[in-house]
């Protein structure tokens, strides 16, 4: 094997490590973004059972 397809294979298992990167934190990102959204979630029936409550009462 050549020099070259030898800098060219380097030059791609980088560029797909660098991509597998990439979407790693961006899977990371999402699963932040949905324990945030699910923080929301539980403030908001929290919320909506105080205001069952002040209703009722």
């Amino acid at each position: 094997m050549s020099l070259a397809n030898l800098l060219v294979k380097g030059a791609l298992s980088i560029e797909c490590s660098s991509n597998l990167m990439r979407y790693q934190r961006l899977l990371v990102s999402l699963a932040v973004l949905l324990v945030s959204l699910k923080q929301i979630l539980v403030s908001l029936v929290d919320l909506l059972v105080k205001l069952e409550q002040i209703l009722v009462s």
